[in-house]
């Protein structure tokens, strides 16, 4: 059964690989796409890069957020979860935190979108309630192009 979901999934690739006109995105997936893709693959993630307009933004002191939806919660939400190293990279080529000057930003992301539990927690505590996000971890700066603005 797994061989037929990652045959499925493989042809769906293929068949978005052509969709894009741009020669620069021709073989990317949307945000919304690789949602789509990871949820059929889980447990497992896709394999690819990413085109995603960085609609919200937030940064902690080991990790910096990117998220193609404004509400990071939603279901279409594609999250870009930039380690601590290669955000400080990106500040350095981009000029600001990456939270800052992604935000309202195209970009292509290369990696591996998941789909990851994320649990609720009430100070601390898990309260037993849950959602998927799909993630797409990025260790290095080099794994993020700019396209062009929204």
């Amino acid at each position: 059964m797994d061989w037929m979901k990652t045959f499925a999934v493989g042809c769906t690739l293929a068949l978005t690989a052509g969709a894009s006109t741009s020669p620069e995105t021709a073989s990317s997936i949307t945000s919304v796409r690789a949602v789509e893709l990871a949820n059929a693959a889980a447990p497992d993630g896709v394999a690819g890069v990413f085109i995603m307009d960085v609609r919200g933004s937030e940064a902690t002191p080991d990790v910096t957020y990117l998220s193609s939806e404004l509400d990071y919660r939603d279901q279409r939400n594609l999250a870009i979860v930039i380690t601590r190293p290669a955000a400080e990279a990106l500040e350095v080529s981009l000029g600001a935190p990456p939270a800052d000057a992604l935000r309202g930003r195209r970009i292509l992301v290369e990696g591996i979108a998941e789909r990851v539990q994320i649990s609720f927690s009430y100070q601390g505590i898990p309260v037993g309630a849950y959602y998927y996000q799909t993630q797409l971890r990025v260790t290095d700066a080099s794994q993020i192009r700019l396209v062009d603005a929204l």
